[in-house]
């Protein structure tokens, strides 16, 4: 990376793979494309390093290098910034899965479908601290930051389902599955990614990647028909 000047927008650093891999002194060095992006990515470090109830305005504001009048001109309080800084990550990431995803949907479905989950998973190694951040320390907020977890949860269920759209125009013999059944497998996973981020294993993703592979094989088999569950009584 440049030792001089270059932008922290939040959204740039994260589709460039920089950023959340800096300590707090490189961060502070370097300038930035818009003050809402320091903050931003400020909120994902902070909370990263001290832990959600550690973290407060005046530690983002100090890691971002901008006055406290200029958060509360973009942000309402400490929830706030996090849900978008989390609202952010998660647009990078549903853009770099389509990429990935169509890219490889030349070689068929299936192909399509598995580099779209890698790609999702090499996001949180290449950027552990913002996963942690996401993932882990978000758990720890109030209602409304769960809230915007749960949107951001069913927004990947919601691209999932327009990117097998796509893929099934490039490959025809993608199976259809219903988007409860995404949103469910994708709720799991994300629970499943937090209990490897807060144990500080990052080698169990590799085993955490393995299965939902297989899981949303599984879900998308042609021979597997949805089936009918017999509802309780």
């Amino acid at each position: 990376m440049e030792t001089g000047a270059v932008s922290i927008d939040l959204a740039t650093l994260i589709a460039n793979g920089e950023a959340f891999g800096l300590s707090a002194e490189d961060f502070l060095t370097r300038s930035s494309a818009t003050q809402r992006g320091r903050l931003l990515v400020a909120a994902a470090l902070v909370v990263a390093g001290q832990g959600y109830a550690g973290a407060s305005v005046r530690d983002i504001v100090a890691a971002a290098g901008v006055s406290r009048s200029t958060f509360y001109e973009n942000f309402d309080g400490k929830d706030e910034c996090l849900v978008a800084a989390y609202q952010a990550t998660v647009t990078a990431s549903l853009a770099r899965m389509a990429d990935a995803a169509l890219a490889a949907a030349e070689e068929g479905w299936h192909a399509g479908l598995v580099s779209g989950v890698r790609s999702v998973f090499d996001d949180i190694r290449r950027r552990p601290a913002v996963a942690r951040a996401t993932y882990v320390e978000l758990g720890s907020a109030g209602a409304a930051v769960l809230q915007a977890r749960r949107a951001g949860n069913d927004r990947f269920a919601d691209h999932v389902r327009a990117l097998a759209d796509a893929v099934r125009r490039v490959d025809p013999r993608m199976p259809d599955v219903s988007l409860g059944r995404i949103g469910l497998l994708i709720s799991g996973l994300d629970l499943r990614i937090a209990y490897v981020l807060n144990e500080g294993n990052l080698t169990e993703l590799d085993e955490v990647e393995a299965l939902a592979i297989e899981a949303i094989d599984a879900m998308y088999s042609p021979a597997l028909a949805p089936a009918k569950v017999a509802r309780r009584a």
